[in-house]
């Protein structure tokens, strides 16, 4: 479980957690439409290359080959987290009016 300002931002068994993120790397004019595709936890670009972090369901195949995906590590998962508190697989809850 990670807590970012005493929220919940994700939980899960550490397999799961790690089988569902992926770093992609790739170029850097292509992220905007690889980030429209699936969400992304963190986004570094540098000239010509992006790396994202992004949330993907286990096994799902990258079909542009101009991308590199591999895997993270459980601290790279978490800090990861902890820099964007607006990051979440959980649903946030919502105000309910009446």
């Amino acid at each position: 479980m990670v807590l970012n300002r005493g929220e919940v931002q994700i939980s899960g068994e550490v397999d799961e957690l790690l089988a569902a993120h992926r770093m992609l790397s790739g170029p850097a004019e292509l992220a905007d439409g690889m980030a429209a595709r699936m969400p992304v936890i963190s986004d570094s670009r540098g000239g010509r290359q992006a790396d994202l972090l992004v949330r993907t369901d286990p096994g799902t195949p990258l079909h542009d080959p101009r991308w590199k995906a591999s895997g993270v590590s459980l601290e790279g998962l978490v800090l990861a987290y902890l820099r964007r508190p607006d990051a979440t697989v959980l649903p946030r809850p919502t105000l309910i009016t009446h």
